[in-house]
């Protein structure tokens, strides 16, 4: 018995996903096919190449212009085979005994001049190219999941976040695509099973054919219904998939003692914290072991907080199971529904702190390495082992400049928030960016307007809010940064949100309050509010968000009308400023080789010898704040900060 796996039907009834009847067409071209008799089958119509010198006779005879390459290495991490496929049903293995081999593929790969597609390069293939040549690879290189990500952001990251939950690789990605727009069964499970030499070539040459086959049926529909997707691939995909490596590979020098010192501090304060909630919860949730002094027993906690009627968030597994979870999602969802467990909340804090920042993250070299490969739906970089790009700020100063370098980082000001005026043209906002952007004067901020505008206090008031160490004052200023927020990012939801964090600093906001707000709001911003109830309204009926400037699109699945029109209204922005960003790393490559320690959501940071910064930060600054021609022109200014240290470190 075989299982068939297909689109659902609903693809093609009205308001559901158009853009997926190419799918449900290949569907149904397979499903004919296998009524008929056919059966998909593991090719192995490959050859092994024993020797470096057959390598160029392979090219000779093939004379490949887009070869699939991919790499596999032992249990040391030595790579000790090469995959390359010419074309759906030309493939060749290479034995790699020596470098020799490896050296061969190489100088043939460049001498043809032939494109090279890997399916997820930044990990290996990358790199090893890199390598080969030092001065920069002289041929284009296409990743495939790079590509399926401009066609497909939404289904991208679904397909890679599966698999990163369980290897924290990207081959869940590959077997995506694989059963969406091959004919090749899923092959992912024959590595496991290899029991030598032949069996792991199978499996690479396997790799190489769904790669090529991918990368060619995802390029055609894209070119063909995408054609401004197909432009982002190649503006900025391609070109940053290198930079990507680089920065992985070069990474950050991290200030030892300053590390040491500060990882002491917060298991100190983990300690007293568990103690306190020991004390106040009783010793059902103390664990065993060593980290009886430091932690405390979620199995116990979850007893005890049950015990006291608290409905513990519910988690879905595999086979449809559910499970009460207090995983780091579920538990700030519990905090905002029961502000009275602010103490597990404090001491959740400092447990994700020290699990995310102050573990294992200085390399021999003394640098952190973190993992920058691929984007985020919104085409933000993604960051992994540790995530850099949201490193909390009160943590940043552990990493530091290398000796003769400075730090410059560079922000976006309120740059969402500026494209949000951008998209809907509401003059009141521009004008409103305009006056501060002319008289830089406090009380002119945008967020300072706004809590003057909400709350109804004068201009003085609003300013001392901002500056105040009062937290029920702060707190309201908080609040009107976190309200115009959830304008921007959502259509309906965020109200429970918004009140909850309200409320943990003491401001009782109801529902009817946050009405009020809006109306407020809308009536002083009119444009702003027609614009959110359009772009809603539009994205809801194609499913397709646009953001216009760097061609960037998300398609949108699924039923859920709020989820939708959420997209609609944060994905302009938020790609919006990563397309900025992007752009600014593309050309300050280009022009003088610089690649950023991190890329930040609307921000990034480089490394600039002491020698150069005074020329050089105001020509990445430049590039920065280009006009946006979608935008009619707007420009986004950008805020500098140098120093030699992170976060506190770094002065304007």
């Amino acid at each position: 018995m075989m299982t068939f796996i297909m689109e659902h039907p609903a693809t093609l009834l009205p308001n559901r996903s158009p853009h997926l009847r190419d799918v449900m067409d290949l569907d149904f071209r397979r499903l004919g096919k296998l009524l008929t008799g056919w059966r998909p089958r593991y090719d192995d119509d490959f050859q092994v190449v024993s020797h470096w010198s057959q390598i160029g006779a392979w090219f000779a005879d093939c004379k490949p212009t887009r070869l699939a390459l991919d790499l596999e290495t032992d249990e040391r991490g030595h790579i000790d085979m090469v995959g390359m496929a010419a074309g759906p049903t030309t493939a060749r293995l290479c034995a790699l005994p020596d470098s020799e081999a490896l050296d061969e593929v190489w100088k043939a790969i460049a001498r043809y001049g032939c494109e090279v597609v890997v399916h997820y390069g930044e990990g290996l293939e990358v790199p090893w190219l890199q390598d080969c040549f030092p001065s920069g690879i002289p041929f284009t290189v296409h990743d495939l999941h790079k590509l399926f990500h401009a066609w497909d952001c939404e289904y991208a990251s679904a397909g890679r976040d599966k698999e990163d939950q369980k290897t924290g690789g990207g081959s869940g990605a590959l077997a995506f695509i694989q059963s969406l727009y091959t004919w090749r069964p899923y092959h992912k499970h024959l590595l496991k099973k290899a029991t030598g030499f032949a069996d792991k070539a199978h499996y690479c040459m396997l790799d190489c054919v769904v790669a090529w086959e991918g990368f060619h049926r995802v390029e055609e529909m894209c070119k063909q219904e995408q054609p401004a997707a197909y432009q982002a691939y190649l503006r900025d995909a391609v070109p940053l998939l290198p930079i990507m490596a680089e920065s992985s590979r070069n990474g950050w020098l991290v200030d030892g003692p300053v590390f040491r010192e500060r990882r002491a501090v917060l298991v100190s304060q983990s300690r007293a914290q568990a103690g306190a909630l020991i004390a106040s919860y009783g010793d059902g949730i103390r664990p065993k072991g060593k980290k009886a002094k430091t932690q405390v027993s979620v199995a116990g906690l979850k007893a005890v907080l049950k015990a006291r009627g608290i409905k513990l968030p519910v988690v879905r597994r595999d086979g449809g199971r559910t499970s009460e979870t207090l995983n780091r999602e579920a538990r700030q969802k519990l905090v905002v529904r029961y502000p009275e467990l602010s103490d597990l909340d404090a001491y959740w804090s400092t447990q994700d702190t020290l699990s995310d920042c102050y573990k294992n993250i200085i390399g021999k070299d003394g640098r952190c390495h973190a993992n920058w490969s691929g984007y985020l739906t919104s085409w933000r970089w993604r960051c992994t082992k540790p995530n850099i790009a949201q490193w909390p700020e009160q943590e940043r100063h552990v990493f530091q400049a290398s000796p003769g370098m400075v730090l410059v980082q560079f922000d976006t000001s309120a740059g969402e928030y500026r494209w949000f005026a951008g998209e809907s043209q509401d003059t009141s906002l521009l004008d409103m960016f305009a006056a501060y952007d002319r008289s830089h004067h406090a009380a002119e901020h945008p967020h300072v307007q706004n809590t003057i505008l909400l709350f109804g206090v004068s201009p003085d008031t609003a300013c001392g809010w901002k500056a105040s160490s009062v937290p029920i004052e702060k707190a309201k200023y908080t609040f009107s940064k976190n309200y115009i927020f959830r304008l921007m990012y959502s259509y309906e939801g965020g109200i429970d949100e918004l009140r909850a964090t309200a409320a943990k600093a003491g401001l009782k906001f109801s529902r009817k309050d946050i009405a009020a707000l809006d109306k407020i709001w809308f009536a002083k911003y009119p444009v702003a509010a027609a614009w959110r109830e359009r772009q809603a309204r539009m994205v809801w009926r194609t499913r397709l968000v646009e953001c216009r400037e760097w061609g960037y699109v998300r398609r949108i699945h699924g039923q859920d009308e709020a989820k939708v029109k959420n997209v609609a209204l944060n994905f302009p922005m938020q790609a919006g400023i990563a397309g900025l960003v992007n752009r600014t790393v593309r050309e300050v490559y280009d022009a003088w080789g610089l690649v950023p320690l991190a890329n930040m959501h609307d921000g990034l940071v480089y490394e600039v010898a002491e020698t150069d910064v005074v020329q050089r930060v105001p020509e990445i600054k430049a590039i920065m704040e280009r006009p946006l021609v979608t935008l009619g022109g707007l420009v986004i200014p950008v805020d500098v900060k140098t120093g030699t240290h992170w976060g506190k470190g770094l002065r304007v």
